[in-house]
């Protein structure tokens, strides 16, 4: 727990993306931002109790902390406290887990979220009543922080569907699948009773055809249907043509960008839809929407980044904490510091974990449970890749949020290699 701290204590404050002024302005206002979900905000205001950015901070590092613990003592069987407590200090320094944990950001939900539905699918046998109790209640929570969160875990859940079958498993699992994909459905379900307790009507995101369309316009399919369709019918975006291919992220968010001057993220919803189902009712523009999807997945799978976005922030929304706005003005993030160094670290932390893992040959021990959740963690990794890389835009910061799980599997697989080192025999007198 204190290692997953670290970074806070080095930076001063909590870590900022400048996504998240959005939504802690929001969430402190009890309203639904007009490009995201509003939970995270919510939960913002009501774990920080209007006092502490670090009390949320410190409430998603525990849940963290939390999951780990059992994952390594209950389902991997690594008891000796020496071993997890290095455990936690690599991964604290020399993994993104210290830079995700401490981030005003619902990355860290993304990660645990998936992390438990692993363990709630490959290892229910491990768990106790309460324990199984306790931890879909965990996964709900963590399910309902961010709309991606929804599509990757259906993913997870597909891709396990068939793998289970292909294996002759499928019987086996047949009920933690279904009753899990339940789950996800809910907390899919919950986001929309959310904003329909604070804005009286259903939805999931006021905005979710604006992105997509920032996605097409950033693909160059845009620009094709314009040319194809603007001669026959006039559509509102047909202006845009000139500017176009753009990057998704100026199309969504430049104050100057047409979206913006033709009504916003939302107000013209009904245009942006009009395009999107002209697209995706066209088998060639399906054709190409889906040969950008892998190309995009393939360049998000290895994008990894731990300073991405922690730049120096220009209209921080901290007046509702003032003791925070001091210590995050003071901040180094708010210093043009470089964080390089820090993606350096991590680099090496993982080239080192590899090269031990290859020189002791662990993978010639690895247990069952090991092989299993490294499977798991290659289907997170590609559905992660394919939701944020193919119906977004790839990021660094979207794959460094879960790829920190891979040192947590090569640190459980060389615990095998170094047990004689942490036994307690080892260190009686022969």
């Amino acid at each position: 727990m204190v290692a997953i701290l670290l970074p806070l204590w080095y930076n001063g404050a909590p870590l900022y993306y400048p996504d998240s002024m959005g939504y802690l302005f929001w969430g402190m206002q009890l309203k639904v931002p007009p490009e995201r979900a509003a939970v995270y905000g919510l939960f913002i205001r009501f774990f920080s109790l209007g006092r502490s950015l670090w009390l949320p901070v410190l409430l998603q590092s525990f849940l963290m902390a939390f999951a780990l613990r059992f994952l390594f003592q209950k389902i991997f069987e690594i008891k000796p406290f020496l071993y997890l407590l290095i455990c936690g200090l690599f991964l604290g320094i020399f993994s993104s887990l210290g830079w995700t944990s401490a981030m005003m950001m619902p990355d860290l939900f993304c990660a645990l979220s998936s992390l438990v539905l692993g363990i709630l699918l490959l290892f229910p046998a491990r768990l106790s009543v309460p324990e199984r109790v306790l931890f879909i209640l965990i996964f709900l929570f963590s399910s309902i922080q961010h709309v991606s969160i929804f599509l990757i875990n259906l993913l997870i859940l597909s891709g396990f569907g068939i793998y289970f079958l292909l294996q002759g498993k499928l019987k086996f699992y047949r009920f933690p699948l279904s009753r899990l994909t339940s789950m996800v459905l809910i907390g899919y379900i919950s986001i929309g009773l959310i904003h329909k307790s604070l804005e009286g009507k259903f939805f999931i995101s006021k905005s979710s055809n604006a992105f997509l369309l920032g996605r097409l316009a950033e693909t160059g399919i845009l620009a094709n249907y314009l040319d194809e369709n603007c001669p026959k019918q006039p559509l509102k975006l047909c202006d845009i043509r000139p500017s176009l291919p753009m990057r998704s992220e100026y199309f969504l968010w430049s104050e100057s960008s047409f979206i913006h001057q033709k009504g916003g993220l939302h107000d013209s919803e009904g245009a942006y839809k009009e395009i999107i189902s002209g697209v995706f009712s066209s088998p060639k523009y399906l054709a190409q929407f889906a040969w950008a999807g892998i190309e995009a997945t393939a360049q998000q799978l290895f994008m990894i980044k731990v300073g991405d976005g922690l730049e120096k922030g220009e209209k921080p929304q901290l007046k509702f904490f003032p003791r925070d706005e001091s210590a995050y003005l003071h901040s180094r993030q708010n210093q043009t510091i470089s964080f390089d160094p820090f993606n350096w670290l991590i680099y090496a932390g993982s080239a080192l974990l590899i090269t031990f893992f290859i020189i002791s040959q662990s993978w010639k021990v690895l247990s069952p449970e090991l092989k299993l959740f490294g499977i798991f963690l290659l289907f997170l990794f590609l559905a992660n890749a394919a939701v944020n890389g193919a119906l977004s835009t790839p990021l660094h910061r979207y794959q460094t949020r879960v790829f920190w799980l891979a040192d947590v599997w090569l640190l459980a697989a060389l615990y095998p290699a170094l047990r004689h080192r942490f036994s307690s025999d080892s260190r009686i007198p022969q």
